[in-house]
């Protein structure tokens, strides 16, 4: 396919979720061929992706790993290498997240978070990166949100999370510049996605959401996807350690500005 990212090759970890799936979609309809990174038990979202994009003509892979594993990753970016040829753009989707009291969270579920938010993200763009900067240069997109900016009480590993990647966003652009590798971040707001239904899908609920978000609706995940499309071609070539807030305005809700959330 045509496309501002023809000849192109992007890893996208946590390609088989919401907004990585969108990502993947959008990238291939710009024309590169994509890896989907997915880690779990049930390959069936990964390998779906992967079919819709070979139906577009496009070459595509399923690679499964747990980003917070140098192992797993090191083994992941060896097979898109060698299978597609390299990785011009590196999408760092992958993430999570769990509600805890911050005087009652365990031990593992701050870690987990900080493993799989932060370290994994270190840890594919280093691997990546390698690559990039042996070959004229690459694309780093951390997909970070807008709690990297506006608290949340019970998901203080979280914000924490994202607020350390919009951060390594910023180092890895001013050290990785020379050698022509540009990293950005993109932080998300309120996306339409299945781990949200429950809030978005709920006719009570989704008035109190939209309260929050001046442009009035919730986003979609081709909202992201453009973004990271865009961010990704050269017609970005002048941006980066930037971080683009996808969210409808909602960073700027007078109630988050004064941390009341």
């Amino acid at each position: 396919m045509a496309g501002r990212l023809s000849g192109k090759v992007a890893f996208v970890t946590g390609g088989d979720g919401g907004i990585g799936s969108g990502v993947c979609r959008k990238l291939a309809q710009e024309g590169a061929a994509i890896a989907v990174g997915w880690f779990g038990k049930d390959p069936t979202h990964a390998n779906a992706v992967v079919e819709e994009v070979k139906a577009m003509g496009l070459p595509a892979i399923a690679v499964e790993g747990n980003v917070a594993s140098p192992d797993d990753i090191q083994g992941d970016v060896k097979t898109i290498i060698e299978t597609l040829g390299g990785v011009h753009i590196l999408v760092n989707n992958a993430g999570f997240e769990n509600a805890h009291d911050i005087l009652e969270m365990p031990y593992d579920a701050w870690e987990g978070v900080l493993n799989v938010n932060l370290t994994g993200p270190f840890l594919t763009g280093q691997a990546c990166g390698r690559w990039m900067a042996a070959n004229g240069g690459g694309v780093i997109i951390n997909i970070s949100s807008v709690h990297d900016t506006i608290p949340w009480a019970t998901f203080a590993h979280y914000c924490a999370s994202k607020a350390g990647l919009t951060m390594l966003t910023k180092c890895m652009a001013v050290a990785l510049a020379e050698r022509k590798i540009r990293v950005v971040t993109v932080s998300p707001g309120a996306i339409a996605t299945p781990i949200n239904q429950d809030v978005w899908g709920n006719p009570e609920l989704l008035p109190k959401l939209l309260e929050k978000i001046p442009w009035g609706r919730i986003g979609q995940t081709t909202d992201v996807a453009n973004a990271v499309a865009f961010l990704a071609s050269d017609d970005a070539s002048y941006i980066t350690g930037s971080t683009i807030y996808v969210d409808g305005a909602m960073i700027q809700y007078p109630e988050f500005q004064k941390g009341a959330v």
